[in-house]
């Protein structure tokens, strides 16, 4: 499948589960053992991990490398069947997807670089989610309504759901600090 478009699937969310963290563990297990020595920090990032929000079906994970483990890290990761895509909008950004059994994807892995990593809006995001449970399953019932609109179109599932977290973004940002 490594000849599909980035937005070449079905979009189609599922209720929360708690299989997310053995997969992640299973991943990050082989990506730690595989990448030893180098200094490298990674994380669960995305809906997935969110308890009670409905998401893809697909574990995003993030990884912090130093520049000169870049070419060892791809190699470890297209090793995994994993597939590289070179997205514009991702701001320099390594990503990653595996292609499920389903066609649709199941891992993403983004590969980032120090300042990337201090500043990675998913990152941010879900830890505002994780905080904030009203806000989390609001965001969760938008992106079904979103799923409905564009009829599991990909390209649009995501292009609606990035503009909706950009304008939250945007609220809670114009927002005074709590007391």
């Amino acid at each position: 499948m490594a000849d599909k478009k980035r937005h070449e699937y079905e979009v189609v969310l599922t209720e929360y589960s708690s299989d997310w963290v053995t997969l992640y563990n299973e991943i990050s297990g082989i990506l730690a053992k595989s990448l030893a020595g180098w200094d490298i920090e990674m994380e669960a990032v995305g809906s997935r991990v969110v308890p009670e929000l409905w998401s893809k079906p697909v574990l995003d994970i993030m990884i912090k490398v130093p520049p000169e483990a870049r070419d060892q890290v791809d190699q470890v990761i297209t090793g995994m069947g994993l597939t590289r895509m070179n997205i514009a909008e991702l701001g320099g950004r390594t990503f990653y997807r595996r292609w499920g059994p389903d066609g649709n994807p199941d891992l993403h892995i983004h590969v980032v670089n120090e300042y990337q990593w201090q500043h990675s809006h998913e990152r941010v995001f879900r830890d505002r989610l994780l905080r904030n449970r009203d806000m989390a399953l609001s965001y969760s019932h938008m992106k079904r309504l979103l799923l409905d609109l564009s009829d599991g179109d990909a390209a649009a599932y995501s292009r609606a759901k990035n503009e909706f977290i950009r304008c939250l973004d945007t609220i809670l940002n114009d927002l005074p600090p709590k007391p």
